[in-house]
């Protein structure tokens, strides 16, 4: 019998954040992110430590030998898990002025696994994640824990790379961002992360940013030698001239309605090129501007792991390269 499709779960304002820690400085942001946001939106924060030390124990003795290969005891290995329990409320006391206040747990096995086992058992609403710099190269072979767990998540994702120096940020301004900006397709539904964009403008009181990139390639004038009807051909010619004019005009009607049925302020903003490449270069510009405005980004979450990665998709492409935190909002395709 078939097994029946895990649903989504969407609940914004979180009432549960999980907060993945790996290294503490490579996440130090993403620590001090997941704290801001507890306090803000009044929810609770677990941060969650996954230990590698034992993961490949089984298969070593099975390759190795039981002889050759120390066994750990199962009360031993608690007894390890417990001090590095203990190592890492030192080091969250150390960066968070509050941590009285923070739940911590350590658990042993493969990272994106017992993340998404405990993002599951643990009934949370938002996961928010470090990234670690990689290049492209290393992020399709070796892979990353945010992208695997982004790709089998049923919540909504935060990741925050490195190099954003959260702390600075909120101590200078007192908001973690600079700037809410919604990614738009303009025909898929975006109530999900419109509904996002509006809580965090208001808890914020930041502006918000109605983004929408499209590729003007797509509207090139056709050759007149492939019309035999000149009237035809000039139909079609003042419509390609017209497509900006389109896009504009749909973008502005979509950021009214938004800004009507969410009661938010919004401002929409047209980019010509690429998709992918348009966004991340937003982001890439922000950063020169020493700003930090949070992507939103809606993403299916009905596709096959291999058609992902063989076909490449928006919202991971930026989650993985994008230079300004990114909360990645999973909502259902509908083909009706």
């Amino acid at each position: 019998m078939k097994k029946a499709p895990e649903t989504i779960k969407f609940i914004f304002p979180p009432q549960k954040i999980l907060c993945a820690v790996d290294g503490l400085e490579s996440n130090k942001s993403a620590i001090v992110l997941a704290n801001h946001l507890g306090k803000k939106l009044r929810c609770e924060v677990i941060f969650l430590q996954v230990d590698t030390s034992f993961l490949y124990q089984a298969e070593l003795m099975e390759t190795s030998g039981a002889l050759s290969v120390p066994v750990v005891s199962p009360e031993r290995q608690l007894a390890f898990l417990e001090d590095r329990k203990k190592e890492l409320e030192k080091h969250l006391s150390e960066i968070l002025d509050d941590h009285e206040k923070t739940r911590v747990k350590m658990v042993s096995g493969d990272p994106a696994i017992s993340i998404s086992t405990e993002l599951k058992e643990g009934n949370y609403d938002l996961l928010i994640v470090g990234r670690k710099h990689k290049s492209r190269m290393e992020s399709f072979f070796l892979g990353s824990t945010a992208n695997n767990v982004l790709e089998d998540a049923l919540v909504s994702v935060l990741i925050v790379p490195e190099e954003i120096n959260m702390v600075t940020q909120i101590k200078n301004h007192g908001r973690p961002f600079t700037e809410v900006v919604l990614a738009t397709d303009l025909q898929t539904s975006d109530f999900n992360t419109a509904k996002v964009a509006s809580h965090l403008c208001r808890a914020f009181s930041i502006k918000t940013t109605l983004l929408h990139a499209f590729e003007s390639q797509e509207y090139r004038p056709i050759p007149r030698d492939y019309f035999t009807n000149p009237d035809i051909y000039s139909e079609i010619s003042e419509i390609f001239q017209n497509a900006h004019e389109i896009k504009r005009v749909s973008l502005e009607k979509e950021a009214e309605n938004f800004s009507e049925r969410f009661e938010f302020s919004c401002s929409p903003k047209l980019l010509e090129g690429p998709v992918r490449s348009s966004l991340l270069n937003y982001t890439k510009e922000s950063s020169r501007k020493n700003e930090i405005p949070l992507l939103i980004v809606g993403r299916f979450t009905n596709r096959s792991s291999f058609g992902t990665w063989l076909l490449g998709s928006t919202a991971r492409t930026l989650a993985m390269n994008a230079e300004c935190p990114i909360l990645v909002v999973p909502h259902s395709e509908n083909k009706n």
